[in-house]
């Protein structure tokens, strides 16, 4: 009887979760302050995810990297399944800079 290999690991899911994390943090901190303070507490938020998104997009690519080393019949590029969970991060980081941006001008008029 012949078995079929587990089911591959979604790296989508991590990303995914992250970047909603992240859009909520950035919202809280958005709404808890005013000024400049919102400005600077939203730029630290934007900090810790874009390096949130790297950290978590590289530990779901090596988690899905290492499952395909071990099913034979599929072998994936690491830096290819990197690149595309990134691509999908950086959504959740490039709606916060737009927003930041805003801020930015606001700020200065």
């Amino acid at each position: 009887m012949q078995q079929s290999p587990p089911v591959p690991p979604n790296p989508l899911f991590g990303i995914l979760g992250w970047g909603f994390v992240l859009l909520l943090t950035y919202a809280f901190v958005r709404l808890a302050n005013e000024g400049e303070d919102r400005y600077h507490g939203c730029k630290k938020a934007i900090i810790v995810g874009i390096l949130g998104t790297i950290i978590v997009a590289l530990l779901e690519s090596i988690y899905y990297w290492s499952w395909s080393l071990q099913n034979t019949p599929l072998e994936v590029n690491l830096f290819l399944v990197w690149g595309v969970t990134m691509m999908f991060g950086l959504i959740f980081i490039v709606v916060p800079a737009l927003d930041l941006a805003v801020q930015r001008l606001l700020l200065r008029q």
